[in-house]
């Protein structure tokens, strides 16, 4: 057995609360594995991940107010890589062109009754790129909007019961569907964007604060795999909503879900963990503990030196660290 070595990628990173996708990271068109994350000024911190070095710092680049989470997508057409940056304090998405940080577009104060937890990119088609955000107004109540590149409105769907707190895409390359699925207080909620219409929603009793999901396609089924603050991971069918496991392996909130293979998972804890989950056994595998505070945002990259390896933040500690897959596998914990 070994000792997991540790490689600390930033002292000055900013964790917000709950949120996922507090950085990100992603392969760039220049071939650089890229990790994209805020600093406690309020700067975004471009980072390279094979040279373990900052590539640029964009100071102040929400003036003045936390940058709270990302996404990343590549414009085909463009051939270059978009970042979006969040703040929610103020509802303020913006977009950059990742090569030269030039801002491409600036939605300030989208929402004046709410603000926005999560946002993310949709593409109908090669030319048409959107931004899908959540907004959240007082007295748990929320909607989804869809805005175009120029920081139009095409699109507001209400559910609109409850807050959401994280948001995505899925396409469907089966038949070409195009779905965005919500994580919202009491339930998840899939929406049919071609039809414009509610799909499924997934709805376990006493379930609260749906923080993450994760699709893994089945031989058979499409898999819908969630965390919440009840310390369960449901997996559902897809397309019949029908629950398949619940899985209790904390008495704490579960963040982050990133999926290592069809069948296992590493999962953020609110009891300052990280677990290597088997969800097909329903058995942990291995659980690392001895963190500072609890674990919001997990990604798995495949690093040219150190092979498969897992990023990490948590909130309070506000450190990036990485480990390598095979050391978490082979270690004594």
């Amino acid at each position: 057995m070994i000792k997991i070595k540790e490689y600390e990628l930033s002292k000055n990173s900013f964790g917000f609360n709950d949120l996922d996708n507090i950085f990100i990271t992603f392969l760039s068109c220049n071939n650089i594995l890229t990790l994209i994350y805020s600093s406690k000024n309020n700067s975004i911190i471009s980072y390279n991940l094979n040279e373990f070095q900052i590539i640029n710092e964009i100071k102040n680049a929400h003036e003045g107010v936390p940058i709270t989470n990302f996404r990343h997508f590549f414009d085909k057409k463009k051939k270059i890589d978009l970042i979006l940056s969040i703040s929610s304090k103020k509802s303020n998405i913006r977009i950059w062109n990742n090569s030269n940080w030039e801002l491409i577009l600036n939605l300030e104060n989208i929402y004046s009754l709410g603000k926005i937890n999560s946002a993310c990119f949709l593409q109908s088609d090669i030319n048409n790129i959107f931004i899908v955000t959540s907004n959240n107004y007082f007295f748990l109540s929320g909607s989804v909007g869809i805005f175009n590149l120029e920081g139009k409105m095409i699109k507001e769907i209400y559910d609109s019961k409850y807050n959401v707190y994280y948001i995505d895409t899925f396409i469907n390359l089966n038949n070409s569907k195009i779905y965005i699925i919500a994580c919202c207080y009491d339930y998840l909620i899939s929406y049919d964007y071609d039809k414009n219409i509610i799909y499924n929603k997934y709805h376990s009793e006493n379930s609260k604060f749906h923080y993450s999901f994760k699709i893994i396609l089945d031989e058979k089924i499409i898999k819908l795999i969630e965390s919440s603050m009840d310390g369960n991971i449901r997996v559902w069918d897809f397309n019949s909503s029908e629950l398949l496991k619940k899985i209790n392996i904390s008495k704490n909130d579960l963040y982050s879900i990133c999926i290592f293979n069809k069948k296992e998972i590493f999962v953020g804890t609110g009891n300052n963990n990280i677990i290597l989950l088997n969800i097909e056994k329903e058995e942990i595998i291995k659980n690392i503990s001895g963190f500072e505070n609890w674990i919001c945002c997990i990604n798995i990259i495949e690093h040219k030196k150190l092979d498969k390896c897992i990023i990490f933040q948590g909130v309070k500690n506000e450190q990036i660290k990485l480990y390598q897959i095979k050391d978490i596998i082979e270690s004594n914990i």
